[in-house]
């Protein structure tokens, strides 16, 4: 490990074990994600593997003597975990009992600390300002780190790189307080500043979800070929890039955002051509044909001036064989070096990197996954970013128009931390002939070829509703066209969330006027 070897506290970590083994449901609590990067100890990594495996199993006590049991089946990490005086030591940590929670919370800020120091420091950023592992015990700095948060240390660093500091506060509190605490001023706050994002593509969608928030994860699933990648390439690029309509022209946002693009299956040169597609309006099965008119030709070369005019707004970081500690490394790294806020990981999947971390622990794919998605949810939260990623589908899917997270492949716990979670598949005739009173009612213009089912919206009303769309597929572009409830019932309790933007001739853009 190349982390700094002296950004950790043994007592801090050995503390989160034992409240771990004696209550292994402090796993599944939402103010306290953990990972096992947070641990620095090899020995506490692996007894937090065997808990989160059998926590997740829904196993409520585990005693030392369930671990050493566990880990007598792997010679590697029992080797290790002797090599750390194995069941003595854990016995000791076991005994302090059931936690306090207000001491758990206070061990478990300071291993986040460092594990935010660790990530620091592994991009190339000094942080002897918050922590110095070479001064004296009782040295100032070392004392103020005491009284540090994780925001703290975070809002710092992004002020030193001439970042907004109020944006990336982070809102989440695990304290008690009386509901009467700041009642008003909650009015107030949400009247000047509601509690919306940048906005992605679909304005029904977007309602529904209150565009991309930060310190938010959000979860869309597809079958394969229904589009993933290019659904997220398109909320990517609507983003970062602005777009040329069909005359020609350059249709603009009042701003526009740093974005990191994660692949993991696509070479950049793939997303580089639906990037393209989508900015251009040109399809992309011309681009790569090389079938495209003179004309569209010219919105191609237009389309890639403005991809150039925004360098730097769109990063394509690709991670072909993922594992959490590299998904990890770069997002933070982008975080930081990039001034990234925007983040599409594409996709989650069981990757032989990723299996091979736990392998010697035979700890379950699902878990794995789960695990996965809890340090995607966790960056978001920690350095107050918004991060969109993506699953497959079973085969499950095909059977049921009631779309829900037990059609994820490979593991339903994945949807456990996110915020907003949906499904996007083709329609099929089936599905088209139950709302096709609403479209001939509606006289609408485009006809759906896909629809949205959201199941899970953390902090909305608007879920278990379904939102049909047209999407073309070799552009990226979508148009929403109405929601309805799981019975196909027209829901009417929306507005289409509309962004303000204008139309300049492309001759103007080009000259910067």
């Amino acid at each position: 490990m190349s982390y700094n070897s002296g950004l950790y506290d043994t007592q801090s970590e050995n503390f989160i074990i034992g409240s771990l083994l004696n209550a292994p449901n402090l796993i599944h609590e939402e103010a306290y994600v953990l990972t096992p990067t947070d641990f620095y100890n090899k020995r506490n990594q692996i007894i937090f593997s065997v808990i989160f495996n059998m926590a997740s199993q829904g196993v409520e006590t585990i005693t030392p003597q369930d671990i050493d049991s566990y880990l007598m089946r792997f010679p590697d990490q029992y080797q290790v975990y002797n090599e750390h005086s194995g069941i003595s030591a854990l016995i000791a940590i076991y005994e302090l009992g059931r936690p306090d929670y207000k001491i758990y919370e206070s061990h478990y800020n300071r291993i986040k600390k460092f594990t935010i120091l660790r990530d620091l420091e592994e991009i190339g950023i000094n942080t002897k300002d918050f922590y110095d592992k070479d001064s004296l015990f009782n040295s100032k700095v070392n004392e103020q780190f005491e009284n540090l948060t994780v925001d703290d240390i975070i809002s710092k660093v992004k002020e030193d790189l001439n970042t907004v500091e109020d944006r990336h506060i982070s809102k989440k509190k695990a304290t008690a307080q009386d509901a009467s605490e700041g009642i008003s001023s909650i009015i107030d706050l949400f009247k000047e500043t509601p509690e919306v994002g940048e906005f992605l593509d679909g304005e029904i969608y977007n309602f529904a979800v209150r565009g991309a928030r930060y310190g938010k994860f959000y979860l869309n699933s597809a079958a394969s070929g229904h589009g993933k990648t290019r659904i997220m390439v398109g909320h990517a690029s609507s983003l970062a890039f602005p777009k040329i309509d069909v005359d020609g022209n350059v249709v603009l946002k009042d701003k526009y955002h740093k974005v990191l693009f994660v692949a993991t299956e696509q070479d950049p040169t793939e997303i580089q051509t639906l990037l393209l597609a989508n900015i251009s309006g040109i399809n992309e099965g011309k681009i790569l044909l090389g079938s495209f008119t003179k004309d569209e030709e010219v919105k191609l070369r237009q389309a890639a001036e403005i991809i150039e005019r925004y360098k730097g707004n769109f990063i394509i970081e690709w991670i072909p064989d993922p594992s959490i500690g590299i998904v990890r490394t770069k997002i933070v790294k982008h975080i930081y070096k990039e001034e990234i806020s925007f983040i599409f990981y594409d996709y989650i999947f069981s990757s032989p990197a990723l299996l091979s971390e736990f392998r010697d622990l035979r700890i379950r794919e699902d878990v794995v996954l789960m695990m996965l998605s809890n340090t995607l949810k966790e960056v978001a939260v920690e350095h107050q970013v918004f991060i969109m990623s993506s699953t497959q589908l079973n085969s499950e899917w095909q059977k049921t128009t009631i779309r829900n997270a037990n059609l994820i492949r490979g593991s339903r716990a994945v949807v456990d931390k996110i915020d907003v979670g949906s499904i996007s598949v083709k329609i099929d005739g089936e599905e088209l002939d139950s709302v096709m009173t609403i479209i001939q009612e509606q006289q609408l213009k485009h006809q759906p070829n896909m629809v949205t089912d959201i199941y899970k919206n953390r902090r909305g009303e608007l879920t278990e509703v379904k939102v049909f769309r047209y999407f073309d597929y070799g552009t990226c572009r979508v148009i929403d066209l109405f929601m309805t409830d799981m019975y196909y019932n027209l829901k009417s309790n929306y507005e289409k969330l509309t962004q303000k933007q204008q139309t300049v001739l492309m001759e103007d853009f080009l000259h910067g006027n």
